[in-house]
């Protein structure tokens, strides 16, 4: 005597298992990419200078634009790297020292923003939203230079220590 499923249970079970192996791999996505971060953020000013010196690998500028939930468009448009730029550092594997700055202070604020606000939703709001305190800019189209990467920074620091004036 066989019993009649309605369905082809084989079937069933590797769309179910299929399923799970693409959550687990969501996660340890988001995993690494925190720990990349976190590693960055451990880095003296020397490391960070032979970073920028050396260029970060392309899959470490993706970890950041994902952390940030930045796009390639708006990385391009905010931190004035070209788009073809960015295509060809894929290719490359490798950003450049100039590049590499910019990310790295992008990845700076964005840090701090996480630190001040403890919630990486609302670190992600701040850093695309135009702030009354830096301009009426968005922080990370500030990041595009140090001067304006610094103020950013240091507009979260108030924030921490609530002193905005």
């Amino acid at each position: 005597m066989s019993f009649d499923w309605g369905f082809d249970p084989a079937s069933f079970f590797n769309k179910e298992y299929n399923k799970m192996k693409t959550c687990v791999n969501v996660v340890k996505r988001r995993t690494k990419t925190k720990s990349a971060l976190k590693v960055i953020k451990k880095w003296d000013l020397t490391n960070r200078a032979l970073h920028v010196r050396n260029g970060i690998s392309y899959g470490v500028f993706e970890q950041i634009k994902d952390e940030t939930e930045t796009t390639l468009k708006e990385i391009s448009m905010h931190l004035r790297i070209s788009a073809k730029t960015l295509d060809r550092r894929k290719k490359e594997g490798k950003l450049n020292p100039s590049e590499t700055e910019k990310i790295l202070r992008l990845e700076k604020v964005f840090n701090k923003a996480l630190d001040v606000f403890e919630d990486r939703e609302d670190s992600i709001k701040w850093l695309k939203e135009k702030n009354i305190h830096l301009g009426d800019a968005a922080p990370i189209s500030l990041c595009d230079t140090e001067p304006g990467g610094n103020e950013a920074f240091n507009l979260l620091g108030r924030i921490e220590h609530g002193v905005l004036a």
